[in-house]
């Protein structure tokens, strides 16, 4: 996915919250141990693709509607709602997330597995 971002071929856009995210996994990774220099460097890394975006009031609005409606959490909802405004696909391995969506709200998901570029 990475290269098909630099290359050109596809937009990416997550809200700020993936750094928050993606530095939590890398701390409690199972199997490999990172240092601290490593983690904020993966956070430096990732600060540089410039994918990051702050939702209005209108996107959390429309997040938290879908979370309630969708009986999702709002960190889901969040993704799914810019995936939604961006006319676009959340990407995910969350196949739970992906089994509670139906029709509209699952065309904007697509199972990582599944994912063809």
């Amino acid at each position: 996915m990475k290269e098909a971002y630099a290359k050109g071929t596809i937009d990416l856009v997550a809200p700020r919250l993936l750094e928050y995210e993606t530095l939590n996994a890398l701390r409690f990774h199972p199997i490999v141990k990172l240092t601290s220099e490593q983690i904020v460097s993966a956070l430096t890394m990732l600060r540089q693709l410039e994918i990051m975006i702050e939702p209005s009031m209108t996107a959390w609005q429309r997040a938290v509607g879908m979370a309630l409606s969708l009986e999702i959490s709002i960190y889901d909802a969040v993704y799914l709602g810019l995936a939604e405004a961006f006319g676009a696909r959340l990407v995910t391995s969350d196949r739970r997330l992906s089994e509670k969506l139906s029709g509209t709200n699952r065309r904007h998901l697509v199972l990582l597995k599944e994912l063809r570029l």
